[in-house]
């Protein structure tokens, strides 16, 4: 029998297998009640069809059931039928059937919905159970393979990018944007509880790994805070605050300044040499630093804010948050602003580390496990950015927890303005700006990565009002499916006066980098003078180069070149860094410091390097296990047709395996071929000596597509293959590819 047709109701075990029997028993002593077989119902077996060879993301996979029960009706869908089919559970009758073959079914108390797939024009509807009379048709689809699932109350599939929760009382989607349901199960419904688990791909998401959502009740998401129940202040006897000496060539918040430019006007010397080095404890991430008066300031994961003397590395104070501090200390008029993991606003003394005042961002006090740490539900984990004596945070994760704006005194810690609706910036949604990353002052407005729907967050800076649009919110793709559609990533950037959203999620795994080009292409720009400069990172390249400014169509030119290796129609005048590394992630902040111009010399000194970056991936690899290795999905380290290590453009090396050149053809859309016709290509091309070779394990062969370069057909072997093998592959002529004219898409 099949296991993907076994289903219980009523007391009754319902058994399936195709082209042979259904049957019922009782599921107490195993009795059976019916069978339905060709030769005594073959108006059934007729009714069932073929079984269909399908499985992809517009079906979902064999795996996937396809028979599911009610007390009173057994109903057919999935990937292996043709159409959707309804039987009386009390004896295995037909009662009715649709045409349309790629429906998912959730059964509910009102209906039966059977959603459609986003690749169809076809309708979701929701169903009469007994009857097949379509009750309404449903405005939401759903996004490719993930399954639907049912709570008493509502519809979980997946959207374009997060999960979509269809409300059976309203009839309308609500956006959980953080998170996809996971292909196989979809959102588990257990213990009055919403679990979310992890999934392999890279889609447009926020938080990954395991995600569990209870009840919220009547909380209000959208309240407002006072000084009286949030401020906690030294009181006033406590001593004045101890001036820190400034300067134009302070670093004195993330990245320089409120722009997060990392540029600063101080005179690097032509040679450096590093005066001390402090070993932070090994078990903590700290921050990037700041620096001003003679002090270094960090903080870290521990929630513990150090400064150390800037001549020696001595540590002169440290102090204490509740929580994981993720950017570092901002100086202002003798004054250490941080936002911490615990849901607080700190202001320490900046010469001693005295606590001055704290401020509770957070709603109400309440932790929650966090990847490993114990955070407010609601942390301070944008960073705090001052200007005019107003200090600017924001609290929150998701946007369906509430995101909470402040403007508060720098001095004293007063409210000056809040703005505690635009997580739920459309309320029927529950959907709009997360805390997913940094912020910034731009013309005039607070600007905060916000995450997969609505990013960058703007905020006026005057009154906190979002200016961002509510249709951000309201994006549909194929066929009614919810999407998310912003960038994902945790860092800022000003290019050519726009603000634009890059980097690493704010909460994905280290370990687990995310490989989409929405993440890794990113190009950070900086000017001085008559030069731009530009850190270019993407798949193929990190590095930095310099170019003539060039007021001409200069906005243009640096828009549409973001995360490419080169502006069109400008050629540098220097490069630094490599290429072929893959530099996952934001914009590191150690070490960006501006020299002077010169020919030869670098005019952004210190490059700093990317620790934990991935591993390298261009282009399509297509792997001997015969499946496409798209962009953005990742393969297991150690596996045949896995992702190629360590690659570089001089030489295309791969760890541990030898390249044995092939060919070369200048790029073009001709040059991307299917598995097939690669696969097949080879083995009707090399003569059957050659095929000696897959005895050795042909480890990977694909294209890898540079875009501006050329490509290449490269095949690994291990060291180990014999000399007569590699002699023969080596000696093959050109392959004619250039005739192909199949192509992929996946």
């Amino acid at each position: 029998m099949d296991s993907r047709a076994l289903c219980l109701a009523a007391g009754r075990l319902f058994l399936f297998r195709p082209g042979a029997f259904l049957a019922c028993l009782d599921a107490r002593d195993g009795r059976e009640l019916w069978r339905k077989t060709k030769a005594n119902a073959p108006e059934l077996v007729e009714a069932f069809g073929p079984t269909l060879n399908r499985q992809d993301w517009r079906t979902n996979w064999r795996t996937t059931t396809y028979l599911k029960c009610s007390d009173q009706a057994l109903y057919f869908s999935g990937p292996t039928f043709s159409k959707l089919l309804a039987l009386s559970a009390l004896d295995g009758r037909i009662l009715w059937q649709h045409p349309y073959s790629n429906y998912q079914l959730v059964l509910l108390e009102d209906g039966l919905y059977a959603l459609s797939g986003q690749i169809d024009n076809e309708a979701s509807r929701k169903f009469d159970p007994l009857t097949g009379r379509v009750l309404e048709e449903v405005k939401l689809g759903r996004r490719a393979c993930a399954r639907p699932t049912g709570a008493l109350d509502a519809v979980f599939c997946r959207a374009s990018g997060g999960s979509t929760r269809w409300d059976a009382a309203t009839d309308q989607p609500q956006l959980i944007s953080p998170m996809r349901a996971q292909c196989q199960d979809g959102v588990t419904i257990a213990n009055g509880l919403l679990y979310w688990w992890p999934s392999v791909c890279d889609c447009n998401l926020t938080l990954y790994g395991i995600t569990c959502l209870g009840p919220a009740g009547d909380f209000d998401f959208a309240q407002t805070g006072s000084d009286a129940s949030r401020l906690e202040t030294a009181g006033p006897d406590a001593p004045p605050v101890a001036e820190l000496p400034e300067s134009p060539t302070d670093w004195p918040t993330f990245r320089a300044d409120n722009a997060a430019s990392a540029t600063t006007d101080a005179a690097v010397p032509a040679r450096v040499q590093r005066l001390w080095q402090y070993p932070a404890p090994t078990e903590i991430t700290p921050t990037a630093p700041a620096a001003a008066g003679g002090l270094v300031f960090l903080a870290g994961s521990d929630g513990i804010v150090r400064a150390l003397d800037a001549r020696t590395g001595q540590e002169a104070w440290r102090a204490y948050t509740g929580g994981n501090v993720r950017f570092p200390p901002t100086l202002w008029n003798g004054r250490a602003f941080v936002g911490s993991g615990d849901g607080f606003v700190y202001a320490f003394e900046a010469r001693s580390g005295r606590t001055l005042w704290r401020f509770r961002a957070a709603p109400v006090e309440r932790r929650m496990p966090v990847y490993g740490q114990l955070l407010s539900t609601w942390p301070v984990a944008g960073g705090v950015l001052v200007k005019d004596g107003v200090a600017y945070a924001a609290a929150g994760i998701v946007n369906y927890d509430g995101t909470h704006v402040y403007a508060l005194d720098a001095a004293t810690g007063r409210i000056r303005w809040q703005n505690n609706n635009s997580g739920h910036l459309d309320p029927a949604a529950v959907a709009g700006v997360s805390v997913q990353g940094n912020m910034i002052l731009h013309e005039d407005k607070l600007w905060l990565a916000g995450g997969n729907v609505v990013s960058p967050g703007v905020y006026a800076l005057g009154d906190g009002t979002c200016l961002n649009d509510v249709s951000q919110v309201h994006q549909v793709t194929d066929n009614q499916v919810p999407a998310s559609q912003s960038p994902r990533g945790s860092a800022l950037y000003v290019v050519a006066n726009q603000v634009r959203v890059g980097g690493q999620p704010h909460y994905a795994h280290p370990q687990y980098r995310v490989c989409d080009p929405s993440v890794t292409d990113w190009t950070w720009v900086a000017s001085r003078d008559d030069r731009d400069y530009l850190w270019v990172n993407n798949p193929q390249i990190s590095k930095i180069l310099c170019y003539p400014r060039v007021e001409a169509q200069r906005a243009e030119r640096l828009l549409q070149g973001w995360g490419k290796p080169q502006l069109r129609g400008l050629k540098a005048v220097w490069g630094s860094g490599r290429q072929g590394q893959h530099r996952g992630g934001a914009v590191p902040e150690r070490a960006r410091r501006h020299a002077r111009c010169g020919v030869g010399r670098a005019e952004l000194a210190g490059r700093p390097s990317l620790v934990g970056a991935p591993p390298a991936r261009r282009g399509r690899s297509l792997g001997s296990r015969g499946r496409c290795g798209r962009p953005g999905h990742s393969r297991a380290p150690g596996r045949a047709g896995r992702v190629l290590r360590q690659q570089r453009m001089d030489g295309l090396s791969m760890s541990g395996l030898r390249q044995i050149p092939a060919w070369r053809r200048q790029g073009g859309a001709g040059g991307r071929c299917t598995v097939l016709v690669l696969m097949l290509a080879l083995t009707c091309w090399l003569p059957p000596a050659t095929l000696l070779a897959c005895r050795y394990n042909v480890r990977d062969v694909g294209f890898v597509d540079l875009e501006t370069e050329s490509y290449r057909l490269c095949i690994f072997v291990p060291p180990g293959t014999p000399a007569p093998s590699l002699a023969l592959l080596q000696r093959m002529p050109p392959w004619p590819c250039a005739t192909a004219t199949s192509t992929s898409s996946s």
